[in-house]
């Protein structure tokens, strides 16, 4: 039995390209330190994807107004930090 030394770099791109997506954790795992990946995964998760499910619950409970109020708040926000 061989054991397989994962290369860096292939775990650095499996962290990359699914954090473009909230997904984190994957490289992490794919290296071998599954609690920190596990860790990443879960908070990411939840944090990410639940704060998607709260604006779009905002949105159909107000019957478009609150991605309205989402879409001037995240303006107000950008246009804060240019200045």
């Amino acid at each position: 039995m061989s054991s397989s030394i994962p290369n860096k770099g292939t775990a650095l791109v499996l962290e990359i390209l699914p954090a473009f997506f909230g997904i984190y954790g994957i490289g992490w795992l794919y290296a071998g330190r599954v609690a920190t990946g596990l860790i990443l995964l879960l908070t990411g998760l939840v944090v990410i994807w639940g704060s998607y499910a709260a604006i779009f619950l905002l949105g159909a409970l107000t019957l478009g107004l609150g991605f309205v109020c989402i879409c001037v708040v995240i303006l107000l926000c950008s246009v804060e930090n240019i200045a």
